[in-house]
C-alpha cells in the first residue's frame, strides 16, 4: 500500500498556473519545482531558466490526497488571471495609510464563494503580499473569506491557508444564503455534520486542541461588504446565487465568475445584469469554459 501511495505522489508534479503561480504538494522539493520551471521555460523560449525566473512565481502549497481543486482546470486559471489583473490597482488605489490604526478597515475584503481548497482566496492574498513588498506606496492587503458547503473542504482550505501564511478563513455559508430549497437542504446537512464532528471533538480533545472549531460564519462576516467576489462553481448554481452575491458586494465591487461552460456564458451574464450588476460580459474563454465579469452598480 505504501509503495502505491509513493508511486501516485511521484506522478503529481508541481503545477504552473496562469503564468504566475506554482502549486506544490508537501512532498515536493525545491528540485522538483526547478525541474518543472525549467521544462516550461525551455518550451517557451529554449533558454535555460534563471533564479530570477523562479522568483517570478508565487508558490502555494496544497494538502495532498484531497480532491477539492488543484488549480489545473481552465476555470481556475481564468479566475487567477482575472485576479492578477484587477488586484494591483485595487490594493493601491485607496488611501490605506489613513486607516493604518484600524486593522479591519485596512484591507481589501475578498469573498471566495465555493472556495474548495482555497486556491483563489490564497492566491489573492499572496498577490497583495507581493505588491506590498515591491511597492513604496501604502498597500492594502487582501483579507479573504472562503465559503463552501463541504465541511472537509473548509477544514482543508483552512489548513492550506495556515500553511501558506495568508489571511484567509473558510466557513460554511449561513442558511440564509441558500439560493433555493435544494441548496438549503444540502447546507443544513453540512451544518449538522459539522456540528456532530465538533461535538465529538469536544469530548475527545482538550481545550488546547489545534483544531479550529469555527466552521460557522460569524454574524459580522455575514453582513460584511466585500470589494471583490470570485466564484468558481457551475452555471446553474451561479445563476441562482446572483441575489446572494449581489448582497455580499459593496457598490462598485468587482465580480468574477467561472465554472461556466462557454455556451452558457451569456445566460449567466444576463442573470447578473438582472441582479443589478453593470459592465457584465463574457470576458474570456479557455478550453470550452468562460469567465464572466462585472461590477455591482454604484448607488445613485
Amino acid at each position: 500500500h505504501q509503495d502505491w501511495v509513493i508511486h501516485v505522489q511521484s506522478t503529481w508534479k508541481p503545477i504552473l498556473v496562469a503564468n504566475r503561480f506554482v502549486l506544490t504538494f508537501p512532498w515536493h522539493t525545491e528540485t522538483d519545482i526547478e525541474q518543472v520551471l525549467q521544462a516550461s521555460t525551455a518550451s517557451e523560449n529554449d533558454n535555460e531558466p534563471t533564479k530570477a525566473q523562479r522568483s517570478d512565481y508565487l508558490e502555494l502549497q496544497l494538502q495532498g490526497g484531497i480532491a477539492f481543486g488543484t488549480g489545473e482546470h481552465p476555470t481556475t486559471q481564468l479566475c487567477l488571471e482575472w485576479l492578477s489583473e484587477i488586484l494591483p490597482t485595487l490594493v493601491t488605489k485607496e488611501e490605506s495609510s489613513a486607516n493604518d490604526d484600524d486593522d479591519d478597515d485596512n484591507h481589501v475584503w475578498l469573498m471566495d464563494y465555493g472556495a474548495g481548497s482555497g486556491i483563489l482566496g490564497m492566491a489573492a492574498c499572496r498577490l497583495s503580499q507581493e505588491i506590498a513588498a515591491q511597492s513604496s506606496a501604502p498597500v492594502q492587503h487582501v483579507r479573504a473569506i472562503g465559503v463552501d458547503i463541504d465541511v472537509d473542504a473548509c477544514r482543508i482550505a483552512n489548513e492550506n491557508a495556515q500553511q501558506n501564511q495568508v489571511n484567509m478563513k473558510n466557513y460554511l455559508p449561513p442558511l440564509s444564503s441558500a439560493a433555493d430549497d435544494v441548496s438549503k437542504a444540502l447546507l443544513l446537512k453540512a451544518q449538522q455534520y459539522a456540528q456532530a464532528q465538533l461535538d465529538q471533538e469536544s469530548t475527545s480533545q482538550s481545550s488546547e486542541s489545534p483544531h479550529d472549531n469555527a466552521l460557522f460564519m460569524p454574524e459580522s462576516l455575514q453582513t460584511q461588504q466585500y470589494q471583490v467576489c470570485v466564484a468558481n462553481i457551475l452555471a446553474g448554481p451561479l445563476m441562482a446565487l446572483a441575489p446572494t452575491l449581489a448582497a455580499l458586494l459593496q457598490p462598485g465591487g468587482y465580480l468574477g465568475l467561472s465554472g461556466i461552460l462557454q455556451h452558457l456564458g451569456e445566460d449567466v451574464a444576463e442573470a447578473y445584469r438582472q441582479a443589478g450588476f453593470v459592465d457584465v460580459q463574457v470576458e474570456r474563454t479557455q478550453g470550452g469554459w468562460a469567465l464572466v465579469t462585472g461590477r455591482k452598480k454604484l448607488e445613485e
